[in-house]
């Protein structure tokens, strides 16, 4: 005598199979999704960023130095010509809100 399960046992669990297999199918469908939005939602941030900051810098600026280098002898220029400087007869340090150049004495050449 054979111990074969009954009939309706191999259509259950072929259904428990499909119903499995379609749940994983969908999960992956979800997370492409999630995946592509997310992918679109970082390069329509960045180009925002982008423009916004390119926007905030007028055309004729020839030379902006924040002197946010904190020390040294180097002024770097944040225009869209990137003039670096060497600082003499001063010294980068620390203003009363940021960063600042403290002038010692006479002329100071960037």
């Amino acid at each position: 005598m054979s111990h074969d399960p009954p009939v309706f046992c191999k259509h259950t669990l072929s259904l428990f199979d499909e119903v499995e297999n379609s749940a994983y199918v969908m999960r992956q469908s979800v997370m492409k999704t999630i995946i592509g939005f997310s992918a679109i939602l970082v390069l329509v941030l960045t180009l925002v960023i982008v423009l916004t900051v390119d926007a905030a810098t007028p055309k004729d600026l020839i030379i902006h130095l924040p002197f946010e280098e904190g020390a040294g002898k180097v002024a770097k220029d944040i225009s869209p010509n990137k003039f670096v400087g060497d600082v003499k007869n001063a010294k980068l340090g620390k203003g009363c809100a940021r960063q600042s150049l403290r002038i010692q004495s006479g002329i100071c050449k960037i």
